[in-house]
């Protein structure tokens, strides 16, 4: 239910204004490019990020971070299905959504509320003309028969689908 939290009614207004700048008019618009001077490209941080060993794991906020303009990622739902980072960010000051599994957290694996997570940002930022950077290194889907129960195959499928249906550049 909960996309963003603040401290106070302040932090709110600017975080309600900060999440607005990354959005269109309306749906028939495109997201606002903001002014941007393109520097020094070559990103040395991104070199070392992913480590050597597959069993390893490393935060993919790093990588958004490498990647994006400097402090533009605006993550959403940051404290539901933590093992996949959904939000907005910036390159050249155009706005982008991110969608990446996580390693850090269940070694990356998508479940059911990450699927939810994912399909439904997929499908707002396919609304409003948002293009999607898409980080993946998923190992796959979590097993068990909790997660089965749950429906792990639909909310799996609702994933797929979100992202084979958009029709943004990905």
């Amino acid at each position: 239910m909960t996309h963003l939290t603040a401290d106070n009614d302040l932090d709110c207004l600017v975080k309600v204004r900060r999440l607005l700048s990354y959005m269109p008019q309306n749906c028939e618009y495109q997201p606002a490019k903001l002014p941007s001077k393109l520097g020094d490209e070559i990103r040395m941080q991104l070199r070392d990020i992913v480590p050597d060993t597959a069993n390893q794991p490393y935060d993919m906020r790093d990588v958004v971070e490498g990647i994006v303009d400097k402090d533009s990622f605006m993550e959403i739902h940051a404290n539901y299905a933590e093992n996949l980072i959904v939000g907005f960010a910036r390159i050249g000051g155009r706005s982008i959504g991110i969608v990446g599994n996580q390693p850090i957290n269940l070694a990356g694996v998508l479940d059911v509320d990450s699927s939810k997570k994912g399909a439904r940002f997929v499908r707002f930022c396919d609304c409003f003309n948002i293009p999607l950077l898409v980080l993946v290194d998923v190992p796959g889907f979590l097993p068990g028969t909790d997660q089965e129960w749950n429906g792990i195959i639909v909310n799996g499928a609702k994933l797929l689908y979100a992202f084979s249906e958009a029709t943004v550049p990905r």
